[in-house]
C-alpha cells in the first residue's frame, strides 16, 4: 500500500500538479485520498514489522 500510493503521488500526481494539468482531470480527486497514507504510517507497529519481516522473528 505504501509503495504504490507513494509512487503514484511522486510519478503521476506531482508532475501533473506541477504542469497544471491535475485540475479538471480524472485524477484530480486521488491525491487527497492517497495523502491519507500518512495515517496508517503513524499507527503502524513498526517494531513488530521490523522484527517479523526484516529479522524473521516472532
Amino acid at each position: 500500500m505504501f509503495l504504490y500510493e507513494g509512487l503514484w503521488l511522486c510519478f503521476v500526481a506531482y508532475p501533473m500538479w506541477k504542469n497544471g494539468t491535475l485540475e479538471g482531470s480524472e485524477a484530480a480527486d486521488w491525491p487527497q485520498i492517497f495523502m491519507l497514507i500518512i495515517v496508517p504510517m503513524i499507527f503502524m507497529p513498526w517494531e513488530y514489522v521490523y522484527k517479523t519481516n526484516i529479522l524473521g522473528r516472532n
